[in-house]
């Protein structure tokens, strides 16, 4: 073992790369670790539960205009050359509400990705939690196996 920059141990090897070195860590310090991934992750749970609210708001704007569109669509169809109200194909309607509801439609799909993105993110805390507890087990296990 040879003594890093920062004064830890780590573990060198006659064929080791400096970019192969890695600190060993003892059992404070996984500790620490978990202590500041769980409180990142409570943070996260909170912008979490704003970004849903946030994307769930979207959606309801989304669909409410949508729904108005549609119906205004059927009591305003468009006119003839003759001035009268002419049939829609169902097609030439949905393509006209899909235009007038573009902007609510993409900020709804914005919404929802940032919803998924910052549930990866507290996936992405619980793993690395697991991961520290693991390695402290490990520790505790070869800490008391000498």
């Amino acid at each position: 073992s040879r003594s890093h920059r920062c004064g830890r141990s780590c573990f060198v090897g006659s064929s080791t790369r400096m970019s192969d070195i890695r600190p060993v860590l003892n059992q404070a310090e996984i500790e620490h670790m978990i202590v500041d991934t769980t409180e990142s992750l409570e943070l996260l749970v909170e912008e979490y539960a704003a970004i849903s609210e946030r994307a769930a708001t979207a959606e309801v704007d989304f669909k409410r205009i949508q729904a108005l569109t549609v119906i205004r669509q059927i009591e305003n169809p468009p006119l003839d050359k003759f001035d009268k109200p002419r049939k829609m194909l169902a097609s030439e309607r949905d393509a006209r509400v899909e235009i007038e509801c573009n902007d609510a439609r993409r900020l709804a799909a914005i919404a929802a990705s940032a919803r998924e993105v910052s549930r990866e993110s507290m996936s992405t805390h619980r793993t690395r939690i697991d991961a520290a507890r693991t390695l402290a087990a490990n520790v505790r296990y070869h800490v008391s196996d000498r």
